[in-house]
């Protein structure tokens, strides 16, 4: 699936969006790190597949 958003200017600016194993214990209150940087999640969009093995969406805005 490709999906074109315009970013430039908004609130998701200098984010990312990382696929990541179905995890219950992940919230947005923690911080994430990733290559070296640190980042704080704005968006957790869980996996509905039902599928034992799923993947859940994290939204990630770099911290300053």
């Amino acid at each position: 699936m490709e999906q074109k958003v315009q970013i430039i200017g908004t609130a998701y600016e200098e984010t990312i969006i990382l696929a990541v194993r179905r995890n219950s214990k992940i919230d947005k209150s923690m911080i994430a790190q990733y290559q070296g940087n640190k980042y704080q999640i704005v968006d957790f969009s869980k996996d509905s597949s039902g599928l034992p093995v799923g993947y859940d969406l994290m939204t990630l805005k770099l911290k300053k």
